[in-house]
């Protein structure tokens, strides 16, 4: 293999005109020819026979060389080369040390398990991640598949922030002298350095460290064609400089193959080219028309790439190109390269400098992004993971283009016409209040703030608090946003428009609708990484005043002491304020979850989940540690492609069992939501059926009753103006309800709401993170409990986890203090607390046993104590309430004291809210009860009396509690 490399890289360079030599600087053409060969040889799984041989090949890519030594002198070179390591060092071992022990919630199960098995994950996909990643998981640096991932994730984050430190340091020695004194020395390069260790103790860039995802890693390739193109800068006289540019390209069509951002450093290499060669200063350029042809070239050969390449390419290889179809744009597609091809040719032979570079960057780009091969290759394999089944380039096309998410408008900012949606819309005054308000100030400044300002804390649209930093590391960006444009116009207008187009033009073109699933400060990593640069000449721009404005040794103490400062006002008080928030030491959340819920069915079952955290790490436990694959995971969000439904169907993964469905497979194709009043629907229930119900040895809720039909309405969940209708996905679920007859275990997920049970909530028999459909009819929320599965799942104290179905749950972690659980998991956590409390209503209410009822509630609290996952008013009060009516006032109490001590702010202030049952005055009034103060009780009924006085029944109400209580002091 490589002998033929060698052979064909050669070739290549001879056919074009290329002169190879020991030394030469276009040794990586032939690098980039060999990556080329041998991934086709990864798409035939030679990768599995000959592991250390492609680890070895990467390794000689990644150390490639790129060109003679720099003419700096030695010096320099060995110091900053060491402080770029110490850099490096320091953040790997600080992501190391906090990262997760396994795999974690959202996407990040999701590609791992892509990447263990070569599998095809959602929509654009990020092939070549999952090839590193695949790589990653067969180094047993890690017990656990999913940490090897997150380690190569972590070293990746690791390298980008020695690459901001090398960055800081070339943008400032383009315009400062080499470092001579010891003083300039530790200016420059400690400057950089806390630019560097800024960014890797920030929020958002820790965070996405420590997980298996795509964005660390696209901006590991946005750094180093930032580098590189500064690189290429400073040699751009020599011979052979061309290089760089062409490594640029190859690298910006990888780029692509993990996230499309990471293609934004090249916008950036065209601006460092085109002032390379812009001669005229800044102000003759905007008052000219030079800014005009600037525009014009650069966006030129930006959408060259995206969207030509990333987008057009594909489409045109499918025969279509701005809506028209036909068979010349195939052909167009196969001529391209091509020509480009010849246009290198002829461009070598007649020396045509610009016409090879634009013509083999062209083909760079396209080689890079070739990557996505892997994507239809993958998908005609049909792994058990294949979104979409992009396995002809049509289905590749929309696979690329996002198609499921549809199209998102740039000019219209409140375009989607759902209820809630259109309930916010009402806040704000205008297109553009909600643009600047909530796109802008909401979804990206406060995201800003948060990594240089200060985070007011992990709930769900926390805001900015200025006491955790000081905003320090924000005003010392400032500082160096101002330096740069003084030092250096040209290259400080081109990190600007980095800046700018990475952050405010990003949430532009996101056009993010409220309220989102989560946060997305992540999508402005990219802008977080131009600022921390900043930072680091902010730090420099203050030393160098203090040495000028003083005498030479006074001003040597003062800024080796402001330097001291800003170390430790900027980066180790972001390492301070953030490492606990960023831990992820004992989280074992997600997998323990995800065990959980499939531990929750019957052999064979099929789980029905709603979201990416009821599934992505279900599917990473079945695909990755082979945990309950004969359940089958039908997940609603993804039920409503045709791709995906076929695929439950028609498809044995890992042997489980086909989907059972009426539906023809051209039926399924041709789903569209269906118009829909609300009305009875009934399913017979076989005799066979009732009768193993109604068995005494039969497991299950004796709280339900048994049914011979299921009788129940189904409700619309759509509505266009005064059309109901129902979704793709209620009428599958139907179908596949029907279809199955009562012969196959049919759960949902906890996590989905009524809606998503198509009606059927109270044949619904709770087993601990999942609810079993069953011909039985609950009349209260309790009765629906099967009290043996609960038992076994939330009360075993010793669990060993297995593979095939076997009762009994993880809480790892839960009871422990010292790890940090933010809002999103806490509210996932809130699933549990659910489970024991709904065995504790059934324990009280159904059975009559209070004693039962107290240990239930006593080992919720053993296993997830309150100090540790906090629980919110209302909950507490539904404890209290258990504990008391079971007998146990003492606990009861200590609920009631913490009751009373969350709603001071309602007994020293107005409550202006709609009397309920879970109104501040009547929790009051219950909570002082308990605790036996009758006096302040009857003090909270006399409010509600007064302010609720003509409301229907409240006096009636007032006065009965009244009495109670005051017979009750007697």
């Amino acid at each position: 293999m490589y002998t033929l490399a060698a052979m064909e890289s050669r070739y290549f360079c001879q056919l074009f005109g290329i002169r190879l030599t020991r030394r030469s600087g276009n040794r990586f053409v032939s690098l980039c020819v060999y990556m080329y060969i041998t991934q086709y040889a990864w798409f035939t799984h030679i990768i599995h026979e000959y592991p250390p041989f492609f680890t070895f090949k990467l390794l000689q890519i990644v150390r490639l060389s790129i060109g003679r030594r720099s003419p700096i002198n030695m010096d320099h070179i060995k110091l900053n080369r060491i402080i770029a390591g110490v850099v490096f060092a320091a953040a790997l071992c600080t992501y190391v040390y906090t990262l997760p022990p396994t795999v974690v919630f959202w996407d990040v199960p999701e590609h791992c398990a892509a990447a263990f098995s070569l599998q095809v994950q959602h929509p654009p996909g990020s092939p070549l991640l999952v090839l590193v990643m695949h790589l990653a998981a067969m180094i047993p640096l890690f017990s656990d598949i999913a940490v090897r991932m997150h380690f190569a994730n972590a070293a990746a984050s690791a390298v980008v922030v020695m690459l901001l430190y090398l960055i800081t340091v070339r943008l400032i020695l383009l315009r400062h002298d080499l470092p001579r004194r010891h003083f300039d020395r530790i200016a420059i390069y400690g400057s950089a350095a806390i630019g560097a260790l800024a960014l890797t103790f920030s929020t958002t860039f820790w965070f996405n460290a420590l997980e298996t995802e795509t964005r660390n890693v696209s901006l590991l390739f946005t750094a180093l064609i930032v580098w590189l193109a500064l690189l290429w800068h400073e040699k751009y006289e020599e011979p052979h400089s061309d290089r760089y540019l062409l490594l640029i390209a190859f690298l910006t069509g990888l780029a692509g193959g993990v996230h499309i951002h990471g293609m934004l450093g090249f916008f950036v290499a065209i601006v460092v080219v085109y002032f390379r060669y812009y001669q005229g200063t800044l102000r003759k350029f905007f008052f000219s028309v030079d800014v005009l042809k600037f525009g014009v070239i650069v966006s030129l050969v930006f959408f060259a790439v995206y969207p030509g390449i990333v987008k057009w390419y594909p489409t045109m290889l499918d025969g279509q190109l701005f809506g028209s179809e036909s068979e010349i744009w195939t052909w167009a597609a196969i001529a391209l390269p091509l020509v480009a091809l010849y246009l290198v040719y002829y461009a070598v032979k007649k020396n045509k400098r610009i016409l090879h570079l634009g013509a083999m960057s062209f083909l760079l780009v396209l080689l890079g992004f070739s990557v996505y091969t892997v994507v239809i290759i993958r998908a005609n394999a049909d792994p058990p993971m294949n979104e979409n089944t992009p396995t002809t380039i049509h289905r590749l096309v929309a696979y690329l283009n996002r198609d499921q998410y549809g199209a998102t408008p740039l000019l219209e900012r409140r375009w989607i016409n759902e209820p809630d949606k259109v309930q916010y819309f009402k806040e704000y005054s205008s297109d553009a209040d909600y643009f600047w308000r909530y796109q802008i100030n909401h979804m990206y400044l406060r995201y800003f703030g948060w990594n240089f300002i200060g985070k007011a804390g992990d709930n769900q649209g926390a805001g900015v608090n200025f006491g955790q930093l000081f905003a320090i590391p924000f005003l010392i960006g400032l500082i160096g946003l101002w330096y740069h444009w003084k030092i250096d116009k040209k290259m400080a207008l081109t990190m600007t428009i980095f800046f700018i187009l990475t952050g405010f033009v990003l949430a532009v073109y996101f056009n993010m609708q409220r309220e989102q699933p989560r946060e997305r400060d992540y999508f402005f990593v990219y802008s977080f990484f131009a600022f921390c640069m900043w930072i680091g000449m902010g730090t420099l721009a203050i030393i160098t005043y203090l040495e000028k404005k003083m005498s030479e040794q006074r001003a040597k103490i003062t800024a080796y002491g402001m330097l001291a400062a800003i170390v430790v006002c900027v980066p180790v008080n972001m390492l301070r304020t953030n490492l606990h928030p960023m831990s992820r030491h004992g989280h074992y959340m997600a997998w323990d979850y995800a065990y959980n819920l499939l531990q929750s069915t019957e052999p064979n079952a099929i789980l029905i989940t709603n979201g990416d955290n009821d599934t992505f790490p279900l599917w990473y436990l079945q695909d990755v540690e082979g945990i309950r694959r004969d359940v089958r995971i039908v997940n609603l969000s993804l039920l409503n492609m045709d791709s995906y439904i076929l695929k439950l169907k028609n498809t044995e993964p890992y042997g489980a069992k086909k989907v059972s469905m009426s539906l023809s497979d051209a039926e399924i194709t041709a789903l569209q939501p269906m118009e829909f009043k609300p009305q009875q629907m009934e399913l017979p229930v076989p005799r066979s059926a009732v009768e193993a119900l109604d068995r005494p040895e039969a497991e299950g809720s004796r709280g339900m009753e048994i049914v011979d039909t299921v009788k129940w309405i189904m409700p619309a969940t759509m509505q266009f103006g005064s059309v109901s209708a129902i979704r793709i996905q209620d009428i599958v679920v139907y179908d596949i309800i029907r279809s199955s007859m009562w012969q196959r275990p049919i759960y949902f997920a906890t996590t989905g709401g009524d809606d998503s049970k198509i009606g059927l909530t109270e044949y619904m028999e709770y087993t601990g993170l999942a609810s079993k459909l069953v011909p039985r009819r609950a009349k209260t929320f309790w009765a629906g409990v099967n009290e043996g599965v609960m038992e076994k799942n939330l009360m075993t104290e010793t669990v060993t986890s297995s593979k095939t179905a076997a009762y009994g749950f993880f809480f790892r972690g839960l009871n422990d203090p010292t790890v940090h659980f933010d809002e999103n998991q806490r509210r996932m956590m809130e699933n549990y607390r659910q489970a024991f409390l709904t065995l504790a209503f059934y324990e009280l209410n159904e059975k009559h046993a209070p004693a039962e009822a107290i240990r239930v509630l006593d080992r919720m609290e053993k296993v997830m104590p309150r100090r540790v996952i906090s629980i919110d008013t209302r909950s507490k009060m539904d404890i209290m309430r258990l504990y008391l009516a079971a007998g146990d006032t003492a606990q009861a109490r200590e609920y009631a004291s913490e009751i009373v001590n969350e709603l001071q702010w309602a007994v020293k202030g107005a409550v202006d809210e709609p009397l309920s049952q879970y109104h501040p005055l009547l929790l009051l009034t219950e909570s002082y009860q308990a605790q036996g103060k009758t006096d302040s009780a009857l003090a909270m009924l006399d409010r509600i009396g007064t302010q609720y006085a003509s409301t229907p029944g409240v006096t009636q109400y007032v006065q009965a509690r009244r009495a109670e209580l005051l017979a009750k002091k007697k």
